[in-house]
């Protein structure tokens, strides 16, 4: 009985194996349904596994959920009201509705693509000009890929599959201590399904050669003078999932000679 225990476990892991390659030669077939290259400031570098030589990028986006940045009182913005209910969430009870709180703060997280666009800015460093951001910000989403595409079809945005959340938002009267009148209904992005991608063997010697991960190197004054140490090149496949093509170490942009002692400058 042992052995065919063993037998049976083996077998359900290589079944497993066997599904994974699967699908990923699935998603990989064809053309690439989006091309894009970021920097280090949309693909961070974590710190890997132990005694594990894999390598993982995590896509960042903004508004950062769940990072310290988000803004929960700028009124619902694009993901209003009428985005939710269009995701499907039942929005009918109003929010003035003295059980509205409960109601709706017991709702889950639901499925659904999200635009990510990508915004090129000027800067290369990561300080006050907030060039330490990703410069994927999440515009728009909705439940089928399609009709997003459509609507957005420059390469510049990203349609990919996330979680999004539905919040009930009220902003907090400190004079008199409570909340403020005039609750609303908001959405969020707050997680890609794919939030990590496996940077494949060929491209880790790239990577491998830093010392720092991005959080870390973030910190740094060199980052606030240099910007982001590499870009990678990202494709999504039919199954929506993202693979890494290439990876590149970026230039340190040159900083100006100072002037000879004594000297002034031009």
């Amino acid at each position: 009985m042992r052995r065919i225990a063993i037998l049976l476990a083996a077998a359900l892991v290589l079944a497993a194996d066997i599904f994974v390659v699967v699908k990923a030669a699935r998603n990989r077939s064809g053309p690439p349904i989006a091309t894009i290259e970021l920097t280090e400031r949309e693909l961070r570098l974590v710190r890997p596994q132990r005694e594990s030589t894999a390598l993982f990028l995590e896509l960042a986006w903004e508004p950062a959920w769940g990072r310290g940045r988000f803004n929960f009182e700028d009124g619902p913005g694009w993901f209003n009201q009428a985005k939710l209910e269009e995701i499907g969430y039942d929005c009918r009870l109003a929010p003035s509705d003295p059980s509205a709180a409960a109601h709706y703060r017991a709702m889950t997280a639901k499925e659904a693509f999200a635009v990510l666009e990508h915004r090129e800015a000027g800067g290369a460093g990561a300080g006050d000009d907030g060039s330490a951001r990703s410069r994927l910000v999440a515009v728009d989403a909705g439940r089928d890929f399609a009709p997003l595409r459509k609507k957005y079809p420059d390469a510049r945005f990203l349609i990919v599959p996330a979680l999004v959340r539905l919040l009930y938002t009220v902003e907090w009267d400190a004079n008199a201590r409570r909340d403020a009148p005039g609750a609303y209904l908001r959405g969020a992005v707050v997680e890609m399904l794919v939030g990590q991608v496996s940077v494949p063997p060929s491209q880790r010697s790239v990577l491998q050669a830093l010392r720092q991960t991005t959080s870390d190197y973030l910190t740094t004054p060199e980052a606030r003078t240099r910007g982001p140490r590499y870009s990678v090149v990202l494709y999504y496949g039919r199954n929506y999932e993202p693979w890494i093509g290439s990876c590149r170490l970026l230039t340190p942009p040159e900083t100006p000679a100072s002037s000879p002692s004594g000297a002034p400058g031009k």
